[in-house]
């Protein structure tokens, strides 16, 4: 996997790395604006791959209050501090549309009830349309009740990116 770190060490030597630092750095601040936890920890053996941590460093182009990571609390800015984001860009799978084609009926209804029994009506419909991303975990429910349902062929996505999981 390559991490936002690895993305820009990489960039550097690269003829354009301002460019690309930019777009991550907009990438990163658009993520933010939608009331992401920040942290400021500096003395943190985390930070350097913790994406709170690098959302942080771009804070002073935001409004004047933020959500931040509460310093004083016990764990955190440790190696297993509770609020560490990894900075590796995971696969999201979107749309669920296509999973049910080679189903049979009785199979592809049994596996959406038991779906939408895990995550919920709301989101299971948001994640079958590609509204919602699917996270590698959310993949890992959809392969284990795929399986517990019967089904033993391969599990077809509507389509999938590479991002950050926030």
């Amino acid at each position: 996997m390559i991490t936002f770190a690895r993305m820009k060490a990489k960039n550097d030597n690269q003829s354009e790395p301002k460019l690309l630092e930019e777009q991550l750095q907009e990438q990163l601040l658009e993520k933010a604006k939608r009331h992401y936890l920040v942290c400021f920890i500096e003395h943190c053996p985390l930070h350097s791959h913790c994406l709170r941590w690098l959302v942080g460093q771009h804070a002073d182009t935001f409004p004047v209050s933020l959500t931040v990571v509460n310093p004083r609390h016990a764990g955190i800015g440790t190696e297993q501090c509770e609020m560490y984001c990894s900075d590796e860009r995971v696969t999201m799978k979107y749309g669920l549309t296509r999973l049910y084609d080679d189903i049979p009926a009785r199979k592809a209804t049994a596996i959406r009830h038991q779906l939408i029994e895990r995550w919920g009506r709301k989101f299971y419909f948001q994640m079958r349309r590609g509204d919602r991303p699917i996270t590698p975990a959310q993949q890992q429910d959809v392969a284990d009740v795929c399986r517990s349902c019967g089904w033993t062929g391969p599990i077809v996505y509507d389509a999938e990116d590479s991002d950050w999981q926030w």
